[in-house]
């Protein structure tokens, strides 16, 4: 008895900023004011992904290599932050 399962495609409407697409409920002002502002510092990880392609899974892979396969002090969202939150408010 074979099962067939139809998925509908996803469709995100993403604006356009500087040539990028980013998540609509972020201001061109506050990706803006990110990009001007943001300080890199030397032990900063960057993981970069398209939208829905397991950005959250990595970045909570990555967390528990840092800590050596431990559950982390801090929580997920304070050791993984998403930079587009940061000025997220515009």
């Amino acid at each position: 008895l074979a099962h067939t399962s139809r998925t509908m495609p996803v469709r995100y409407d993403l604006s356009i900023i500087n040539g990028q697409p980013q998540n609509p409920l972020f201001s061109e002002a506050s990706v803006q004011k990110l990009i001007e502002e943001f300080e890199t510092r030397d032990d900063d990880i960057f993981v970069c992904a398209y939208v829905k392609s397991g950005m959250t899974w990595t970045q909570q892979i990555i967390n528990l290599i840092l800590n050596e396969g431990n559950e982390p002090l801090k929580t997920y969202s304070e050791a993984v932050p998403w930079l587009e939150t940061a000025f997220a408010g515009g």
